[in-house]
This record gives C-alpha cells, sequence and structure tokens, in this order.
C-alpha cells in the first residue's frame, strides 16, 4: 500500500505542513498486512519490528456535523454543528524486520 493517500482525524500541531517534505515516522502500529501474512499488535506493534513512513499532503477540516434535538410540542430545539481538524497523509514506504519475513 506504498504511495496511498490515508485520511486521518488528527490534532493539526501534531503533523509537520504540508507542502513541507519532511518525513512524518509512526511509531505506534496496529496492524500491518501484505499478500501473503498479516502482523497484527497485541496492543500495539514494537518499533523494531514496523516502521511507517509518511508525507503530510493536505490539512483540512472535516464536513460539519449537525446534532439535532428536538421535542415536539415543548418549544425545544438545539443543534449543534461540529467540525473536527483532519490530516490527509501519503504512506511512502512500510518497512518490516526481514526477520518476519
Amino acid at each position: 500500500m506504498c504511495n496511498a493517500a490515508v485520511s486521518m482525524a488528527a490534532a493539526p500541531a501534531l503533523l509537520g505542513t504540508p507542502g513541507n517534505e519532511s518525513p512524518v515516522y509512526f511509531l505506534q502500529v496496529l496492524l500491518v498486512g501484505a499478500d501473503g501474512f498479516t502482523l497484527l499488535g497485541r496492543p500495539l506493534l514494537g518499533k523494531d519490528l514496523v516502521r511507517v513512513e509518511a508525507t503530510v499532503i493536505e490539512k483540512t477540516e472535516s464536513w460539519p456535523k449537525i446534532n439535532m434535538k428536538f421535542r415536539k410540542r415543548k418549544n425545544f430545539k438545539k443543534k449543534k454543528i461540529t467540525v473536527s481538524p483532519q490530516t490527509v497523509l501519503r504512506i511512502n514506504t512500510v518497512e518490516v524486520a526481514p526477520c518476519l519475513l
């Protein structure tokens, strides 16, 4: 799944800036798979087993989520609109330790 675009909900300050070509490395990986194998961490795979490198493509906001509450004949209406930040990443490389292959 190299060169795949992945969208994730993240705080804007945690990951790099878009346009900056410095890679982002993920140390906490839950699952890695390919055609012949699947590695599942309990709870996570160690950083000596898997290394994932990504590049930040875009930082944007999600679609507005509308939470509406209404009670009939009570003159009660509440409307809350929630927008959360999202980060779009391009996965450059996924390296698995050679002792596992």
